[in-house]
């Protein structure tokens, strides 16, 4: 690390005609440190220093955080501009130039959520090897990684490594004999990349902790308020706003069908309609609301399923619903819909993709409801049908449609409860 400080000095020297003790000066101070001989022991026996957090930004960095990165430019950016009398754009420049950069837009780094993401199959499958005993003895299947979260980030620049530790919850789908018998594992993680063949690979994975919730009530796993819930109502003013944050946003979705499309101005024409059509579509939107506030957020996103796979399940509750004559709900309604409600959504793989993935969790209950209700033949018993018929109470699910999907399955057998 004092080596790249240094260089930065050396870099800050030439471009602004300074001496190097000066140049070493201004460097130290648009770290917030005193002096240079400050930064160089913070280094040396403080390296994990918040202050330190952007210090190795460069074009081959080692993944850091996003705002980390950020922070340091815009620290830096101001200083330079202050001390050496330069305006913003030239500060932003010569900050990018300290760094390796040849200007501010030219700037890009690697996060340490990158690094997880672009190895999340690898993640999943070394976890179900891991924990594939501890699995067996649950009733639940289809375990996977629900939601995550990165506790912090070290760095070996000698061995080449970057440490990630991760909090990971790996849930399945429960049994729907046994609901309450517990879904999640709760995990701490050390995951090892290496920098090999110039790109960040996965090397190993250490499990250093390990809970579950295998001994919960069914009110630690649904905390539900006594009363039903208000649902919230939206206007063709809310679609519009909506559509203002998310500009291709339209009836379909991101975009529009390019099926039977021969010309650009035939897509634009197509784009223009599906957004008419977003707009007109208000009770489609209020009817994906009603699905959503049952849903519960995470903070990272879910890719366990997108907008479009999302939108079925929807309909899937809502045809569950009293009073409800047309369960349709569109992808584009779904979207437009969940932003509304504040969940935040990215594309579900690459750019030109009509779905997204949002950050809504498994364990949300719809979603659990729907899960068992999709793989059962015959209705839970005991106290686990009881437990179900509350959830479903809480849901709003019509008695009437419940009892007719079940006979539904079994045409020829009469099924009460």
């Amino acid at each position: 690390m004092l080596s790249l400080i240094k260089r930065q000095a050396k870099t800050l020297k030439k471009l602004a005609n300074l001496k190097l003790s000066k140049a070493q000066e201004s460097i130290a101070r648009s770290y917030q440190c005193a002096d240079f001989h400050e930064l160089q022991q913070i280094i040396q026996y403080h390296p994990d220093d918040d202050r330190l957090n952007g210090a190795g930004l460069c074009p081959d960095a080692y993944p850091g955080t996003a705002d980390g990165w950020k922070k340091t430019v815009s620290t830096q950016a101001a200083f330079f501009a202050d001390a050496l009398n330069k305006g913003l754009n030239e500060a932003n420049n010569l900050t990018a130039q300290i760094h390796g950069f040849d200007h501010a837009n030219a700037i890009h780094y690697l996060t340490a959520e990158d690094l997880v993401l672009q190895s999340w199959s690898e993640l999943d499958s070394e976890l179900e090897d891991t924990l594939s005993g501890s699995i067996a003895e649950t009733n639940a299947l289809g375990y996977m990684i629900d939601d995550w979260e990165i506790i912090d980030v070290d760095h070996d620049y000698d061995a080449k490594e970057c440490i990630v530790f991760l909090s990971v919850s790996y849930s399945g789908e429960q049994d729907p004999d046994r609901m309450w018998c517990g879904t999640t594992f709760y995990l701490k993680l050390k995951c090892r990349f290496i920098f090999e063949d110039g790109e960040w690979k996965l090397n190993d994975i250490e499990l250093t902790d390990q809970s579950s919730d295998f001994d919960d009530t069914p009110e630690e796993l649904f905390d539900f308020e006594e009363s039903l819930p208000e649902y919230p109502v939206m206007t063709i003013a809310d679609i519009e706003n909506v559509m203002k944050k998310a500009p291709e946003l339209t009836h379909f979705g991101f975009g529009s069908h390019r099926s039977d499309i021969n010309s650009l101005d035939e897509y634009l024409s197509r784009i223009k309609k599906d957004k008419q059509s977003l707009l007109d579509a208000v009770d489609e939107c209020n009817q994906a609301l009603r699905f959503l506030v049952h849903t519960t957020p995470i903070k990272s996103f879910n890719y366990s399923f997108t907008s479009y796979g999302l939108k079925h399940e929807a309909e899937r509750y809502l045809e569950c619903v009293d009073g409800i004559d047309n369960p349709y709900v569109a992808n584009g309604a779904l979207i437009c819909a969940a932003i509304h409600f504040g969940y935040k959504c990215k594309p579900a793989n690459n750019r030109g993709n009509p779905n997204v993935v949002f950050n809504i969790s498994t364990k949300s209950p719809v979603l659990k409801w729907l899960s068992v209700t999709n793989h059962h033949m015959f209705p839970p018993s005991g106290k686990a049908q009881k437990d179900m018929r509350e959830l479903e109470d809480q849901l709003q699910i019509a008695d009437v449609h419940r009892k007719s999907t079940v006979q539904q399955s079994l045409p020829n057998t009469e099924i009460t409860f």
